[in-house]
């Protein structure tokens, strides 16, 4: 990270990048951003200064909105476009992708978060513009780069694991390190636990705590 751009290569790259503010990481992504306009995130707009910021107040309405626009897609279009994402995302340099991570739209976002490369995941599951919904998923996920799992866990800014679905997600995932999700199980109702003292896709483990029989 120098002058506020990122560079690949270094080894203080993954950690400097992290301990940027938000406005801070969509400044230097903006730098080397390779999107086209329907992969970023329509929240992502410019100032009059030329200053790219997240739109203070994203309304329900305004979330409501995006998924009725996502929803209404044509499948065929849908899946041509998650064609025309892939085939760019091969092209990208690491820096291209966490820019692209952390100013992109939600397809970009899940994509990322899935990268064998934990800078890019990262980027993904601490950009600014990620959803509730977008962590519940992703909490939920066997495809997500573990440290996307335990930044869920223990991220102490937005506290994720304050959501019921969250938690109950991390505890089904045998992707969440046991220590983890055995201390997310008291938390957990007598009916869900149920579910899980059955379910063969959970940790032996979490399926055999005491607080699940």
């Amino acid at each position: 990270m120098r002058n506020g751009r990122i560079l690949e290569g270094l080894p203080e790259f993954d950690e400097r990048f992290h301990k940027l503010t938000g406005q801070e990481r969509i400044k230097s992504a903006s730098m080397v951003d390779p999107l086209p306009a329907e992969l970023r995130d329509r929240r992502f707009v410019k100032t009059t200064d030329g200053e790219v910021v997240l739109e203070s107040a994203s309304t329900s309405a305004d979330l409501t909105m995006e998924r009725a626009i996502e929803s209404d897609e044509d499948e065929e279009a849908a899946e041509e476009e998650k064609k025309t994402t892939e085939q760019l995302w091969r092209d990208w340099s690491i820096a291209e992708r966490v820019a692209a991570a952390t100013l992109g739209n939600k397809a970009i976002r899940t994509l990322a978060m899935r990268e064998p490369n934990r800078t890019i995941a990262l980027a993904a599951a601490t950009s600014p513009a990620i959803t509730e919904q977008e962590i519940i998923a992703a909490a939920a996920s066997r495809t997500v780069h573990s440290d996307v799992i335990h930044h869920i866990v223990h991220d102490r800014k937005n506290n994720w694991v304050r959501l019921y679905p969250v938690k109950s997600a991390l505890v089904n995932n045998p992707k969440t390190p046991l220590p983890d999700a055995m201390k997310l199980v008291p938390h957990m109702n007598q009916k869900d636990m149920k579910r899980v003292s059955k379910s063969k896709n959970v940790s032996a483990g979490v399926r055999n705590s005491p607080t699940s029989s």
